[in-house]
């Protein structure tokens, strides 16, 4: 079942899964505080993982307001929130940033899934369609964050062959990124991302894969 009202700015998946039926909701970030404080909550502990901080970028309820953020939670029929990311219109680009999943639910597509539907989300909202971007760590010895360049390429976005220095402030946002950073000339810490683009195609590939992951799973 899909609904999508862009009079309220409420968009909702019910999606069949490997996890069970999902329910994948797009909403603005202040129009529920409960599930916003369960995002953030979810992020935090990521935060303190050590087999996966690296790859993150700390926010907090502060941060969504200042990006009037939508985020995008997942959840089972009953409830339990497993996961969520927001994104972030900003001049022509939409920014899909802080996607997190809890550790027991990984692997199920749900990250591809809260994806699409803040695309299909931002498509049913806009005039106008921004071009969708994201980022992932990449590390000194030429790795990167392979599960979410995964997440984001199911989608159709096409990674950017130039890589960015990032540098850090050394807050909340990314203190903990402290360990694996690099030092520039005059001893400043910087980490290193590569980004993803989509094209307007992505709106539409992203309204297949939840139409198509629904269909699949439910037989």
């Amino acid at each position: 079942m899909t609904n999508l009202n862009s009079t309220t700015h409420l968009g909702t998946y019910i999606v069949h899964s490997a996890c069970g039926e999902l329910k994948v909701t797009s909403m603005p970030h202040k129009q529920c505080d409960k599930t916003t404080d369960q995002y953030c909550q979810t992020f935090s502990e990521a935060l303190l993982d050590k087999d996966t901080n690296q790859h993150l970028l700390g926010f907090d309820k502060g941060t969504l307001a200042a990006r009037d953020a939508h985020i995008v939670v997942a959840e089972t029929s009953c409830g339990k929130f497993l996961g969520g990311l927001h994104c972030q219109t900003s001049g022509d680009h939409l920014w899909l940033r802080g996607a997190v999943v809890k550790p027991l639910f990984r692997g199920n597509r749900i990250g591809a899934t809260m994806a699409a539907t803040g695309l299909v989300h931002a498509h049913t909202s806009n005039v106008s369609l921004p071009t969708p971007v994201c980022s992932i760590r990449v590390y000194s010895d030429g790795s990167e964050n392979v599960a979410s360049r995964k997440t984001f390429e199911r989608l159709g976005f096409q990674a950017h062959a130039d890589i960015n220095q990032v540098y850090l402030n050394l807050d909340q946002s990314d203190r903990h990124r402290k360990s694996t950073a690099e030092r520039d000339a005059q001893g400043s810490y910087y980490t290193l991302s590569r980004k993803l683009y989509g094209t307007a195609r992505v709106y539409d590939i992203a309204r297949n894969f939840l139409a198509d992951w629904t269909k699949r799973e439910a037989e």
